[in-house]
């Protein structure tokens, strides 16, 4: 009877172990972000990778929500379409570290809804020496211009602490503190800080 009990227990021990393998496996199978856009009013909550493969669907709604709105709107203006040149392909690199951002306040603040605010996604070059004429102190050859840059707040949580979470998440981009202006921005260029 001892020995049985004991094949029982094995048996069970082995089963949690696989089952808490195939548990942890179904938990990274998917990557998602959630983003507000405030100058459309509009949210994203997309899976944008499954199964080891970016999804176009998920990457599409992203690009979409980061475009450029000051080119938006001067297309829509001019009767253009205004989609046309206000979305670009955005960095998947970008996109991950900002999942990665996103799991990590989840992480330490449980109780703030880690939704990324859309300060700044893509910039065309055009929209770029725009806001550099009326003195903005964008850079002449911003990342925001590559796509592989983002200029983000989260409500309820503050900048300096949004910061510290970036430059923990980046890997080898660059993590800008704006705490005058309450956003951070990260990109996936070099390695560098700065405080504007």
């Amino acid at each position: 009877m001892k020995r049985r009990d004991a094949i029982k227990g094995a048996l069970a021990l082995v089963f949690t172990a696989y089952a808490g393998t195939a548990t942890g496996q179904t938990a990274v199978q998917e990557r998602r972000l959630k983003l507000h856009n405030p100058r459309f009013n509009e949210d994203v909550d997309v899976v944008y990778w499954r199964d080891g493969s970016y999804q176009s669907d998920g990457l599409d709604a992203i690009n979409r929500i980061l475009r450029d709105h000051y080119q938006y709107w001067r297309d829509e203006a001019a009767g253009r379409d205004p989609y046309a040149r206000s979305v670009t392909d955005i960095d998947v690199e970008l996109i991950d570290v900002l999942h990665r951002m996103q799991q990590e306040i989840e992480r330490r603040y449980p109780n703030i809804d880690s939704t990324f605010n859309i300060i700044s996604g893509y910039r065309t070059v055009e929209t770029n020496n725009i806001l550099r004429r009326n003195g903005g102190g964008q850079a002449s050859r911003s990342r925001h211009t590559y796509g592989d840059a983002a200029d983000i707040r989260v409500d309820g949580l503050r900048t300096r602490d949004l910061r510290d979470i970036a430059n923990a998440t980046r890997g080898r981009g660059g993590v800008g503190y704006y705490p005058n202006d309450g956003f951070v921005h990260v990109d996936t260029w070099r390695r560098r800080n700065w405080s504007g």
